[in-house]
């Protein structure tokens, strides 16, 4: 199966240690307006470096949930394939011993059938496998073009995730390992302004009572409504929250 997901077909960006910097971005018609704006940015960033540090760690924990699910699973059935092989063999025996002549197994067509049919969905498997991994190529190139690589090989790094966890989610799940890792969204056009207080909340979640959307509400969300949760609108809502209640957002 051809995987290039993680060639490295570019450089990473330098900084320039003698370059001014803050020229560049602060003053009139520039990127921050004043010291006051820059200090803002600044808050706000530290801000969103945290939010994705607790989302990064609630990750761990389900992936890591999932994993042990999967090898209790691989062990099961290790297990299982151990006394089946011993009843055979047990049942074998038996028979050898009462029975003068050693009888030929006889053909069953429902078997062949069977055998037949796991073998074209193995193909039809990989055929899938190919394609997804070739989307999520695609996708990567589309939004970072030759710089993808890098980007992702970063992306995973900074999550602690493994190369052959992601080829996995890569083969089996392309939309879940986009949105796990972030990619695909729209890009916001202005990072640093605040929303108008007088639109009102358009998310499908409100609650009922006036309690704060604070972290440990979103994650009684998750367990009562995952489909929500995951739903990219409430990402997006998660994060207004975030910045409307600053510091008072972390209460768990």
């Amino acid at each position: 199966m051809t995987d290039d997901l993680f060639k490295d077909n570019s450089q990473d960006p330098e900084i320039d240690e003698d370059k001014d910097y803050y020229t560049e971005l602060v003053g009139e018609g520039r990127r921050f307006r004043d010291n006051q704006a820059l200090a803002k940015g600044k808050v706000f960033a530290d801000h969103q470096v945290k939010l994705l540090e607790q989302k990064l760690d609630e990750l761990r924990s389900d992936y890591a949930e999932l994993d042990t699910n999967y090898k209790a699973r691989a062990k099961l059935e290790e297990l299982i394939d151990q006394l089946s092989t011993q009843q055979q063999s047990s049942s074998s025996e038996h028979q050898k011993a009462n029975d003068v002549q050693v009888q030929q197994p006889e053909f069953d067509p429902k078997k062949v059938e069977d055998l037949i049919a796991n073998q074209i969905k193995a193909h039809e498997l990989s055929k899938k496998q190919e394609a997804n991994v070739k989307f999520v190529s695609d996708k990567l190139k589309e939004q970072f073009g030759e710089k993808s690589q890098t980007v992702l090989k970063q992306q995973i790094e900074s999550m602690g995730l493994t190369e052959d966890f992601v080829r996995d989610l890569a083969r089996n799940h392309p939309q879940v390992l986009l949105k796990t890792l972030g990619f695909g969204a729209p890009a916001q056009q202005d990072l640093f302004q605040a929303p108008p207080r007088s639109v009102q909340r358009s998310d499908p979640f409100v609650p009922n009572t006036q309690k704060q959307r604070t972290w440990s509400y979103y994650q009684e969300l998750k367990k009562k409504d995952p489909k929500t949760y995951y739903d990219p609108k409430t990402t997006v809502q998660m994060d207004k929250d975030s910045q409307s209640l600053g510091q008072a957002f972390f209460d768990s």
